[in-house]
């Protein structure tokens, strides 16, 4: 669209064409609009149907030609410049990944970037391609799959099992899967998510009105503490924060009714299903991390404290919903910044150098993590504290709980005392 022009405003029964010409990138206007797929006009036919801007308007196709589609409006609406594009039921010959795709992924790699967001991913071999890509120089890189289309649902269970996260555009769903039907693909997609122990963000003008008001709307907010309730782990804005009026009033919103919604889950019960669902055998560090939650919620500990070093064991309890704040430490600076992606999870980044005794530097671990949970009012004199580490060096050899009091004085739990030999 036109740089100089902020909308369009496309009314029924007008004539717009839809130009894949480079030269019109930045020149459209209510006549004549830029799309960016140069084969649209030779695989749509007439009257097939193109939605704009997440389906608030309808185009009806007349013909097509070289470049050219010609388009008759059939619902108008105002229109924005790079908004969405959507043709139903038309097969599209789009590779996986672009040339330009696989240059910003070599360069999103060589930045050792933590997590690439995949968009469009409508089935696991979109994530396979990428992960060739990141995979000869770095294979610590997580892939969030972003579902965004009724083929994305259909394969959700495929795509779940390849990707390190998943983000759920509901808006953009709702265009192709029927407006009665959206909320159960959402509960469902959530509920897989949740059992699979994987980070699931939500994605859908959750505070549209904010665009233009200070405040949401009630169904808005509603909306909101629905989704987390229902086992969201995250929620993205978009417009909200893009060219919103009160983008950081909107962040705030956010979080004040994702933190009054929290109080409203029933922990217990979510904890048992999960729980029952973890059919044995399971690993070792598992089950430490469920025998920690349960000795959490009998004790009703004040946080879990736990000392790990690939943050596993902390993906692990993220899982299972505790009911208290989850403190981890770990030594590794993209270990701790992978983990915001999970629920409940406050990492910490642990600089200290090393101590020779691996007992002694695991006490001071945890009491860093107390510490910190001091500072930031999670913690108080008195209050019972689950830790979680392990008696042997290196990842995957979490195996040993203890149930303490913090104390009113540093240090904040008993001071390591090594027995001394006779």
């Amino acid at each position: 669209m036109d740089r100089r022009i902020d909308k369009v405003v496309l009314q029924e029964g007008d004539t717009i064409n839809l130009t894949t010409h480079p030269g019109f990138d930045i020149k459209g206007n209510k006549t004549c609009l830029y799309v960016d797929h140069k084969e649209l006009p030779y695989v749509l036919k007439p009257k097939d149907k193109v939605l704009l801007d997440y389906g608030r308007i309808t185009l009806s196709v007349r013909g097509c030609y070289d470049h050219e589609i010609v388009c008759e409006v059939v619902t108008g609406g105002a229109l924005q410049g790079y908004a969405d594009v959507t043709v139903i039921d038309v097969p599209l010959n789009i590779p996986y990944l672009t040339n330009k795709d696989k240059k910003d992924i070599e360069v999103l790699t060589s930045e050792q970037v933590d997590i690439i967001i995949v968009p469009h991913v409508e089935d696991s071999k979109c994530l396979d391609e990428v992960r060739k890509l990141i995979g000869v120089r770095n294979t610590g890189i997580q892939l969030m799959a972003k579902i965004d289309s009724k083929l994305g649902y259909k394969n959700f269970d495929a795509i779940l099992d390849s990707a390190d996260g998943v983000i759920i555009d509901r808006g953009k769903i709702s265009v192709e899967v029927s407006t009665e039907k959206v909320m159960q693909a959402q509960k469902t997609m959530v509920a897989k998510a949740n059992k699979a122990g994987k980070p699931v963000f939500g994605a859908c003008e959750y505070l549209n009105s904010m665009i233009v008001r200070n405040c949401p709307t009630f169904a808005e907010a509603t909306d909101v503490i629905n989704a987390i309730i229902e086992g969201i782990d995250g929620l993205v804005l978009k417009e909200e924060t893009a060219r919103g009026e009160y983008p950081a009033l909107a962040v705030r919103t956010l979080a004040t009714l994702a933190r009054e919604a929290e109080g409203q889950i029933w922990q217990h019960e979510i904890w048992k299903s999960l729980n029952e669902a973890a059919t044995p055998p399971i690993d070792p560090a598992h089950a430490v991390v469920i025998s920690s939650i349960e000795a959490a919620n009998k004790a009703h500990a004040t946080a879990i404290v736990l000392a790990t070093t690939s943050g596993t064991s902390a993906r692990y309890l993220a899982k299972y919903r505790p009911r208290c704040p989850v403190i981890a430490i770990t030594r590794y600076g993209s270990v701790a910044r992978k983990l915001h992606m999970f629920r409940a999870v406050w990492p910490l980044h642990y600089i200290v150098a090393p101590n020779p005794n691996w007992c002694l530097d695991v006490d001071l671990r945890l009491q860093f993590g107390i510490n910190a949970g001091k500072l930031e009012g999670i913690i108080k004199p008195g209050d019972p504290l689950v830790l979680v580490s392990g008696w042997r060096q290196g990842a995957g050899f979490t195996n040993n709980i203890r149930v303490v009091y913090a104390s009113d004085e540093e240090p904040w739990v008993l001071p390591y005392s090594p027995v001394v030999a006779p």
